[in-house]
């Protein structure tokens, strides 16, 4: 499907506050995703350069991962998030309720730099853009699937955010697209998402 001499890229995103604004470009190779560059930034535009800049267009960019809310709810609280507190519920997490917070519970920062990028990005390269939850699928993970490098980054909800959108772009069994169950989503710029999280 893609020249052997190809590389293929997924990016990942933990928007926040200044400084606090975490970005990760892994590279795919031979069934493995690998950390290339990555690190924090102030704002929408300026991770939106970081990115851009390394790739030139050069390169295949498979999905996009946002650690952050792309979608919200005309009741605000989203169906989506309630599934997620009852898997972690059945996996044994200790407090599902404060890992994954009601939607008005986000810090502004967060919610709207990442719909920004979000939409930046969509504009730039039109390839899929997903939400997940970083620290819900470190902990849904199977423990016999490996991430193929250690979560010593310095932005691992970034890395996993990436990671959730190769998964994603793979197809991969188990994972499913939360955002198809969630009633009357509104989309507050337009930007077409998705959930993706390893909850059959």
């Amino acid at each position: 499907m893609f020249p052997l001499n190809e590389k293929r890229y997924v990016f990942g995103f933990a928007p926040g506050d200044r400084d606090a604004f975490g970005w990760s470009i892994c590279e795919i190779t031979d069934g493995l995703i690998l950390p290339q560059r990555g690190g924090m930034g102030s704002h929408a535009a300026e991770v939106m350069d970081k990115v851009v800049n390394y790739l030139h267009g050069q390169a295949d960019l498979l999905a996009i991962g946002f650690g952050t809310p792309l979608f919200w709810s005309p009741t605000g609280t989203r169906r989506v998030d309630a599934i997620v507190r009852e898997a972690l519920t059945a996996g044994g997490h200790p407090n599902p309720s404060e890992t994954v917070q009601q939607l008005g519970s986000v810090h502004g920062a967060s919610l709207v730099q990442g719909l920004l990028l979000a939409s930046s990005l969509w504009e730039h390269y039109g390839v899929p853009i997903i939400e997940t939850h970083p620290k819900a699928l470190a902990w849904l993970l199977d423990p016999a699937v490996k991430l193929d490098y250690e979560l010593t980054e310095e932005t691992p909800d970034a890395v996993l955010a990436a990671f959730a959108a190769w998964r994603m772009s793979e197809g991969a069994e188990g994972w499913r697209d939360l955002y198809l169950e969630e009633p009357n989503p509104v989309l507050p710029l337009g930007t077409p998402v998705s959930y993706w999280l390893p909850i059959p």
